[in-house]
């Protein structure tokens, strides 16, 4: 990795390190030192941002999240589909970043992080994912506001859950295979 860092914001720079060791080697590979060598500053550095290294994980999974919620961005551009197209489309762009981001998922959304609850970024990121869908689900059709959370949550543990039997079972042939995603994100769309 060439992740040196010159005078400028040396969060962003731990950050990109971190996610760039993450990519390559997986979160197991992740140290505050390690990512303090690979960004070419004293093994102090990070320290002025990080307390531990769960700090630094919160920070590399709401880079993730935002990352997602690119690829939503781009997956939707343009997109003039009805609403269980849209979450369709969307589906299949969280599997795909699930898929080519395997580590980097796990983290956003695995227990690597135990107290989620005590970071209000994690918390936000996480939590406009929701109400993006939520809003989705609500502008398809009138339903009472418990229908559409309960909605929102059945759609999201399916795909949710349909990306874990993947990564776990990624040499098999079939799973996740663009076919199966298809027919699995019409019925997920179906539940609107």
């Amino acid at each position: 990795m060439t992740n040196a860092y010159h005078h400028g914001d040396l969060k962003n720079a731990l950050i990109r390190t971190g996610l760039e060791i993450i990519e390559t080697e997986g979160v197991a590979a992740l140290t505050l030192r390690r990512v303090a060598r690979e960004t070419r500053v004293s093994h102090a550095a990070p320290y002025r941002h990080y307390k531990n290294k769960e700090t630094l994980l919160v920070d590399l999974a709401i880079a993730g999240f935002e990352r997602l919620s690119e690829t939503f961005d781009k997956s939707l551009a343009g997109f003039t589909g009805s609403a269980a197209e849209q979450i369709a489309c969307m589906g299949k762009a969280y599997i795909r970043f699930a898929m080519d981001h395997p580590d980097l998922y796990r983290l956003m959304f695995g227990d690597r992080i135990k107290t989620k609850t005590q970071y209000a970024g994690f918390f936000r990121a996480y939590d406009s994912m929701y109400k993006m869908l939520l809003e989705m689900v609500q502008n398809a059709g009138p339903r009472a506001a418990g229908d559409a959370a309960i909605t929102v949550i059945t759609m999201w543990a399916t795909v949710h859950g349909y990306v874990t039997f993947i990564l776990d079972n990624s040499p098999d042939p079939y799973v996740g295979s663009p076919g199966q995603i298809d027919r699995l994100m019409d019925k997920v769309a179906s539940f609107l």
